[in-house]
């Protein structure tokens, strides 16, 4: 049997290309999240142009697809990287292929991976398992929430209580869905930037890209079973929580959420799951991703986990001249001293998500310039 790899650009390829990485997407058992969709690659694509798509043939079938952004050194990260949630290649039942075989017949040079579905299958600088937080909604949403209400009575009843107060301080709840035009998703930017700034991280919503993905993906699409859909809860009409989720078929993902924070004594983000969850069962989701486990709130509605894979991936057949700094580091944070270690990791951790947020040398380089300044003195 005859294996071929290619890198190809996503704008090269046409829709029977396309076609075809559905159709291998549909056979891999483990790839129902929307990121996985190539709905996903394709929205990413169009503001995106270094988005490129690895592909494994055997004797001519399509076996492998991995949709990737490739810097002019031949490293990549996931397509839509840093808000790919889940990510890494599609591989076809049965194939012996890996990502890091893949990352080394492609010609690469490595890969960031932030949430593989898989383990990286090959020598990694830097691997640890990512833990993420599902609802699984196929039982209906009203016994869901009552097996969750029972595992924790005494949270929901003081949910309960704080709805209550909310509508008789402010008005009646309501959750919708809000359009294009309705402003809800520069208002959910606007709070999610304010916070990125208060807490001392990257602004990765500010690159142009990024706000013209979530516009591209909330207008209205072919229904393919791919698509956004931004939920907003009021209290007699005025802006208490929402949430930009992603949807392909009957999975949902939680992806970005924010609330007023006029309201942080009703606990919004609580209020904002306990009436979201019906309404999406209403349309058929039947499970729920809320993401990984960073939002310890969306922990009580959960009844489920699923396990990711977080690696830094070097081909076997390249080697830069930055492999024997990058293997210092990696001594360095997972073997030396407890201040050194965290203040590693915490400085590479971020410097991959400005790395995969800013497009440009000056972006970059800002953002380092700001993210070191913010960890020296705190380390």
């Amino acid at each position: 049997m005859r294996e071929t790899f290619h890198l190809v650009r996503a704008e090269a390829l046409g829709e029977r290309d396309w076609q075809s990485i559905a159709r291998l997407r549909a056979a891999c058992p483990g790839a129902r999240s929307p990121f996985l969709d190539p709905g996903f690659a394709r929205a990413v694509a169009q503001v995106r142009p270094d988005t490129h798509v690895g592909l494994a043939r055997r004797d001519g079938a399509l076996v492998a697809a991995w949709p990737l952004h490739l810097a002019r050194d031949g490293w990549t990260r996931p397509a839509g990287a840093p808000f790919a949630d889940w990510n890494g290649p599609l591989i076809a039942p049965g194939s012996t292929l890996t990502p890091a075989r893949m990352i080394d017949a492609l010609g690469l040079t490595g890969h960031t991976a932030s949430n593989m579905t898989m383990r990286p299958g090959g020598p990694a600088l830097h691997h640890e398992t990512t833990r993420a937080l599902i609802t699984d909604l196929s039982a209906g949403a009203p016994a869901v929430l009552d097996a969750l209400t029972r595992r924790r009575p005494r949270h929901f009843k003081k949910l309960r209580r704080l709805a209550r107060k909310l509508e008789a301080d402010t008005g009646p709840l309501t959750l919708s869905r809000a359009g294009p035009d309705s402003g809800v998703l520069d208002r959910l930017f606007e709070i999610k930037r304010n916070q990125l700034v208060r807490t001392g991280l990257h602004d990765v919503l500010s690159p142009a890209w990024v706000r013209a993905l979530f516009e591209s993906l909330h207008r209205p699409r072919c229904d393919d079973g791919f698509g956004a859909q931004l939920f907003v809860l009021e209290a007699g009409g005025e802006f208490v929580a929402a949430e930009f989720n992603l949807r392909s078929g009957p999975i949902m993902h939680g992806w970005l959420a924010g609330y007023d924070k006029r309201f942080s004594a009703y606990s919004p983000g609580h209020l904002l799951m306990l009436h979201l969850l019906p309404e999406i069962a209403r349309q058929g989701i039947l499970e729920y991703d809320a993401g990984t486990a960073e939002h310890s709130y969306k922990d009580y509605f959960a009844n489920g986990e699923r396990t990711g894979h977080a690696a830094t991936l070097f081909a076997e057949s390249r080697r830069t001249a930055f492999r024997p700094v990058h293997n210092t580091l990696h001594r360095l944070e997972h073997a030396g001293p407890g201040r050194i270690s965290r203040l590693i990791g915490r400085a590479r951790r971020r410097l991959d998500q400005i790395c995969a947020a800013e497009t440009s040398l000056g972006g970059r380089t800002r953002g380092t310039l700001l993210a070191l300044r913010r960890l020296l003195p705190a380390g």
